[in-house]
C-alpha cells in the first residue's frame, strides 16, 4: 500500500483476528482510532508503515490482543543505528505517547514491541509494563526512556512472566533499572541493557538470573570486573560486555559452578581487560567466538589458544603484542576459525612456507602485522575468503599471480584507506585485494585484467614499477582503484576512462606521464586524483595538453577525508539494503522468536558499531597526523 488510508469499513469484520499493515506508506498519518473496536484482535502490527502522531489511547480497548508491534519497528534499526552514530542526530521517531496507561488494560499481550519511539513523557513506563501478568517479551529499545521515579520503583514486584526485555539505547541509570531488574529477572533469558548510562561495577546479583542465555551491557560505563558470582548463569550463550571500562574478568570458577560450559559468544572488545583474560580462557571449550579487541593485552599469547576447536571468531585486533610470535602451534586445531582479526597488534606471525592451516577462513584481517619479507604462502589455500587486509604487513616480495586469484564470494568488507566498506551483489562473484602500505616490488600481473568481477583494488604505498595495464579497462565491475604513490611510468591506459561504476581513484604521486585519456568518467574525478606525476595533462588537471602542468597540485590528505566520506555515505545504504533482507528472513518468529530477534539484533549492533569504531578511530588519526 503506497500513501493510503484505513478504511472504516475495516470495522465490518468483527471477527478479525490478525491484522497485519506493516511496511505500507500511510504518510505520516495517525493510526485510525476505530481500530481500537476490533474486539477479537490478537494480532496488531502497524510498525514500518509512516504512521505519525500520538499513538491512540483506543488501542487499550483490544482485551484479547496477543502481540502488538508499533513505532518505526524492527526493520528501521539498521538505518537508525547508522543515521544516530555517523550523524549524532536523533532518528525522526514518529509515534510518540504522554503515557502509557492504555497498555495496562492489555491483560493478555503477550509480545510487546514499541522499538524507535517517543517515550520520553511516558514516566508510568515501569508500573504498565508490571500490570501485564501475560508478557513474555518487551522491546522498548531507543525510546528515550525517562529513568524510573523512586516512587514508580516502590510499586513493582516479581510478578511479570518476562523472558525476553531489550531496553537497549535509553537514559536508563543504574540506580533507576536495578531495583526494578532483579524484581523481575527470575526468567528471564535475553535481556539487551545496551547504549544506556550505567555505570559502577556490575552487580553480584546478576548471578541470580540462571535462566539468561543471552545478556549484553555493552556501551555504558560499567567498571571493574566480572567474578565468581556472575558465572551462576550456567545457560548463558552469549554474553556481550564492549565498550565499558571492565579491567578483570574471571573464568577460573565457572567450571565448579556450572556442570558444563556453556558460553559460546564473548564480545569484549574496547575495555581495559589485560592479557589473563586470555590464560582464562582455555578453560571455555565451547568457546564459538572471541573478541578482545582494543583492550590492553600485551605478553605472551599461550599456544593452548590453538585448541579452542570450535572457534570460528578471533579478534584480537588494537592490542600491544609487540614481538610476540604467532606459531603454527597457536593455529593447531582451530579447524572451524572463519574469521581472524589481529590487526593493530604489533604480532609477527611465523609459518613454514610450507604450512597448510587446519582452516579455510573467511574474513582476513592482519594489518600492521608482520607478514613478511615473503608473500605468505599459506595464503594461498584460503580459497574461500571474502575479506583481506593484508596492508601495511612489511612485505617485501613480487606480487605472485596466485594472490589476484582467491575467490570471493556475494559480500565483502573492505578497508579501502582505512575506511570500512559493505559490498553486496546479487548476482556474481565479488573480488576486492588490499595489498597497500607494504614493499611489493615488480609490476602488476596481466592475469589481474581478467577478474572479471573485481570491484575494489588497492595496491597504494609499494614499489610497484611498469606501466599500468592496457587492458585494465576490462574491470568492468571497478568500483574503486588506487594505485598511488608506487613508481608507475608511461601513459595511463585509454581504457580506463570505460569504467562505468569508478567511483574512487587514485593515482598520485608516479611518474605517468601524457594526455589523460578524455571522456566523461576521468575528468569528473578532482585533479588531486592525478597530481604529482611527471607530466600528465589535460582536463581535469589542465584545460588542454598545450599548457603547463600547474604548480603546487593539492596535496592527498584533504582528498582522502573527501573519498573516504563518500564512501563511508555509500555503505551505509549497502548495509541498510543488506540489513534489510537479513532481517525479513528472521522475522517468522513463531516459536523461535525469542532466538531470532535477539540474534538478529545483535549481529546488527555488532557490525554496525565496529565499523562506526573503526571509521571514527581512524578518521581521527588521520586529523592528528
Amino acid at each position: 500500500m503506497n500513501s493510503g488510508t484505513i478504511s472504516p469499513s475495516l470495522l465490518k469484520l468483527q471477527h478479525l483476528s490478525y491484522l497485519d499493515l506493516s511496511q505500507n506508506d500511510f504518510n505520516g498519518s495517525r493510526i485510525p482510532e476505530f481500530i481500537g473496536s476490533l474486539k477479537n484482535l490478537r494480532y496488531l502490527d502497524l510498525s514500518h508503515a509512516n504512521f505519525g502522531g500520538p499513538i491512540p489511547s483506543q488501542l487499550g480497548n483490544l482485551s484479547k490482543l496477543e502481540t502488538l508491534y508499533l513505532g518505526g519497528g524492527i526493520f528501521d534499526q539498521n538505518y537508525y543505528y547508522y543515521y544516530n552514530m555517523i550523524f549524532r542526530n536523533k532518528f525522526p521517531k514518529l509515534f510518540s505517547a504522554r503515557n502509557l496507561e492504555w497498555l495496562s488494560h492489555l491483560t493478555s499481550l503477550k509480545f510487546l514491541v514499541l522499538s524507535f519511539t517517543n517515550q520520553s513523557k511516558a514516566s508510568d513506563w515501569l508500573q504498565v509494563v508490571n500490570q501485564l501478568p501475560s508478557l513474555e517479551f518487551l522491546a522498548m529499545n531507543d525510546c528515550d526512556l525517562p529513568s524510573a521515579s523512586s516512587s514508580s520503583l516502590s510499586l513493582v514486584n516479581s510478578s511479570t512472566a518476562l523472558t525476553g526485555l531489550n531496553l537497549s539505547g535509553n537514559n536508563l541509570t543504574s540506580s533507576a533499572i536495578y531495583p526494578w531488574l532483579f524484581n523481575v529477572s527470575r526468567n528471564l533469558e535475553f535481556l539487551d541493557l545496551s547504549r544506556n548510562h550505567l555505570k559502577g561495577p556490575i552487580p553480584e546479583s546478576f548471578g541470580n538470573m540462571v535462566h539468561m542465555t543471552d545478556l549484553s551491557l555493552s556501551h555504558n560505563q560499567l567498571e571493574g570486573g566480572i567474578y565468581r558470582s556472575f558465572w551462576s548463569m550456567c545457560s548463558l550463550v552469549t554474553l556481550e560486555m564492549e565498550s565499558n571500562h571492565l579491567s578483570a574478568f574471571g573464568f577460573i570458577q565457572n567450571t565448579s559452578l556450572c556442570k558444563s560450559d556453556s558460553i559460546q559468544q564473548l564480545r569484549l572488545a574496547e575495555n581495559q581487560l589485560t592479557s589473563s583474560v586470555l590464560n582464562e580462557m582455555a578453560n571455555l571449550s565451547s568457546l564459538i567466538e572471541i573478541d578482545l579487541g582494543y583492550n590492553l593485552l600485551n605478553g605472551t599469547i599461550s599456544e593452548s589458544i590453538g585448541q579452542q576447536s570450535e572457534l570460528s571468531v578471533l579478534r584480537l585486533a588494537g592490542n600491544s603484542f609487540d614481538n610476540i610470535v604467532i606459531s603454527e602451534a597457536h593455529c593447531s586445531n582451530l579447524t572451524k576459525l572463519r574469521e581472524l582479526d589481529l590487526s593493530y597488534s604489533s604480532l609477527t606471525l611465523k609459518f613454514n612456507s610450507d604450512w597448510i592451516p587446519p582452516f579455510s577462513l573467511n574474513v582476513i584481517l592482519l594489518s600492521s602485522c608482520k607478514l613478511g619479507p615473503r608473500f605468505p604462502e599459506w595464503l594461498q589455500t584460503q580459497a574461500e575468503v571474502f575479506v583481506l587486509d593484508i596492508s601495511d604487513a612489511k612485505i617485501s616480495d613480487s606480487l605472485p599471480i596466485w594472490s589476484i586469484v582467491l575467490n570471493y564470494v556475494d559480500e565483502a568488507l573492505l578497508v579501502w584507506k582505512g575506511t570500512k566498506q559493505m559490498y553486496a551483489q546479487i548476482l556474481g562473484l565479488l573480488l576486492v585485494i588490499d595489498l597497500s602500505s607494504n614493499k611489493l616490488i615488480g609490476e602488476i600481473p596481466e592475469e589481474i585484467t581478467s577478474l572479471q568481477e573485481l570491484v575494489a583494488l588497492n595496491l597504494s604505498r609499494n614499489l610497484l614499477i611498469g606501466k599500468i595495464p592496457q587492458k585494465i579497462g576490462q574491470l568492468r565491475q571497478l568500483q574503486s582503484l588506487d594505485l598511488s604513490r608506487n613508481n608507475f611510468s608511461g601513459s595511463i591506459p585509454p581504457s580506463l576512462s570505460e569504467l562505468t561504476f569508478l567511483g574512487s581513484l587514485d593515482l598520485s604521486f608516479n611518474y605517468l606521464s601524457g594526455k589523460i585519456p578524455p571522456g566523461s568518467q576521468l575528468q569528473l574525478f578532482d585533479p588531486s586524483t592525478f597530481s604529482h606525476n611527471n607530466g600528465l595533462c589535460g582536463p581535469p588537471v589542465t584545460p588542454n595538453c598545450s599548457m603547463e602542468t600547474p604548480r603546487g597540485q593539492l596535496e592527498r590528505g584533504h582528498d582522502d577525508s573527501d573519498e573516504s566520506m563518500k564512501w563511508f555515505y555509500a555503505g551505509m545504504g549497502l548495509g541498510f539494503v543488506v540489513g534489510f533482507w537479513g532481517f525479513c528472513g528472521a522475522f517468522l518468529l513463531k516459536s523461535s522468536w525469542r532466538h531470532s530477534y535477539f540474534r538478529f539484533l545483535d549481529k546488527v549492533k555488532d557490525w554496525l558499531y565496529v565499523t562506526y569504531a573503526l571509521q571514527k578511530a581512524r578518521l581521527e588519526r588521520r586529523i592528528q597526523t
